[in-house]
């Protein structure tokens, strides 16, 4: 693992920790992109990372460089995997069976494990989504 790897993980979650403790990243609504859950801190994929670097002037430079960070903290093996295979990317699903909307909205995540390592103040776990902790 390369320093820069390193780096650019603690720096994704610096700012994430910043914008989660000052409230302008919303977190636990039906429309948020970051959600606690008894598993850990789950981060819709891959919209939290472009929203990153489109607030990163030196990332802004750079094509796709979403990627990069998703990489990157994905080295750090701080996530949750699953199955035989390890995926690192889950399914994270409503809780309510109400079809309000006519569809069922399924979001995909990279959980973070002990999100209190790394988040200043971690809220309550959301009662709107659930993982399906399953390989398929």
């Amino acid at each position: 693992m390369s320093i820069e790897s390193t780096e650019n993980a603690n720096r994704f979650m610096t700012w994430l920790n910043a914008g989660i403790t000052k409230g302008f990243i919303s977190v636990n609504k039906e429309n948020s992109v970051v959600h606690f859950l008894a598993e850990g801190m789950a981060l819709k994929s891959p919209i939290i990372f472009k929203i990153f670097t489109e607030q990163d002037r030196e990332l802004q430079r750079q094509s796709d460089s979403w990627k990069l960070i998703h990489r990157d903290l994905i080295r750090q093996k701080w996530h949750m995997t699953i199955g035989a295979r390890k995926l690192n990317t889950l399914k994270l699903f409503p809780t309510s069976t109400e079809k309000d909307s006519g569809s069922i909205k399924i979001h995909s995540v990279i959980v973070i494990q002990n999100p209190a390592k790394y988040i200043t103040i971690v809220p309550n776990n959301s009662e709107l989504f659930c993982l399906r902790l399953t390989a398929s």
